[in-house]
């Protein structure tokens, strides 16, 4: 078996562990792998298996390699793997809260001919997404604008849960949550969006919190919101969860606090969260304590 063979069958191996969770098998499986040549793809794998893995310091030296053979190899990699290094780099970015760096990372995917109106597609919707978030609302306009333009050269481009999102957000910043909603509301039932569906509902009623007008309105609007939600949310994945929950249930709650204290839960508690609080009224969820967890 050739060298090569040895590697792209390693670096397989360590995307079934990834696949997995195993994220210390995928980081043995990887390092294996670059004993036979090193690999853009395959330090991305690395580094994101030793972050999952809270191997923090291993982790900033892989990453620190993916930079500086960027710089070093960006006009001879393919547009692919520059693709695949790019978004890699600026997701983590945001994770250490280095907005404007990673700002700069999807940036660079607008640079160079050797990326086609697909890559850029999928470059807006982040640039989009991240400059709504920081309020930076002209550049999010700008990238919007460009964004919904490139969107029409390509049929069902926007059926893609990310670009779809940054959409969404991008309504909220520049248009209003009801904007977004009548979005969202249009393409609920396709099979893209269902993986991500929690994620998505819970932004919306992050996003009608921040902008409506009081308390009254947001909880109205976010009656609403979950109204949309086509599918059952399962109780807490274990007990831990259910204990957080009660403790939630038995105090008196603001909803934004569910929001902030939230944390620590999975996606689906916090979303059996909201829509407690949403369903008894801004001011507590008294009434939800004889709901049945």
């Amino acid at each position: 078996m050739s060298q090569l063979a040895k590697r792209i069958k390693l670096h397989e191996a360590g995307k079934e562990m990834m696949a997995r969770s195993d994220w210390k098998a995928a980081i043995q499986l990887f390092r294996e792998a670059r004993a036979y040549g090193d690999n853009m793809l395959l330090l991305v794998d690395l580094a994101a298996s030793e972050y999952m893995d809270g191997s923090l310091y291993t982790w900033k030296e892989t990453l620190t390699e993916i930079e500086t053979a960027l710089e070093l190899h960006r006009e001879i990699l393919s547009a692919h793997t520059l693709y695949n290094s790019a978004l890699f780099i600026g997701k983590f970015l945001e994770e250490q809260g280095q907005f404007k760096a990673a700002l700069a990372s999807y940036a660079s995917l607008l640079e160079g001919r050797q990326f086609d109106d697909r890559h850029k597609i999928m470059a807006l919707s982040q640039l989009v997404r991240v400059s709504c978030f920081l309020g930076l609302n002209r550049e999010a306009e700008v990238h919007f604008v460009e964004l919904a333009t490139k969107i029409r050269a390509f049929k069902n481009h926007d059926q893609k849960v990310e670009v779809l999102h940054a959409l969404m957000l991008a309504d909220c910043a520049l248009i209003g949550v009801e904007a977004a909603v009548t979005r969202f509301d249009r393409v609920k039932n396709e099979t893209f969006v269902k993986s991500d569906l929690p994620l998505l509902i819970f932004d919306l009623l992050d996003q009608v919190f921040a902008s409506a007008n009081g308390d009254r309105n947001a909880m109205s609007l976010g009656r609403e919101i979950l109204a949309l939600l086509p599918v059952e949310l399962v109780e807490p994945v274990n007990g831990f969860e259910r204990g957080l929950m009660n403790l939630f249930l038995s105090q008196p709650l603001r909803y934004r606090e569910v929001f902030e204290r939230a944390e620590e839960m999975s996606l689906t508690t916090q979303m059996r969260l909201a829509i407690l609080v949403y369903q008894y009224g801004a001011d507590g969820v008294d009434q939800a304590r004889a709901q049945k967890l």
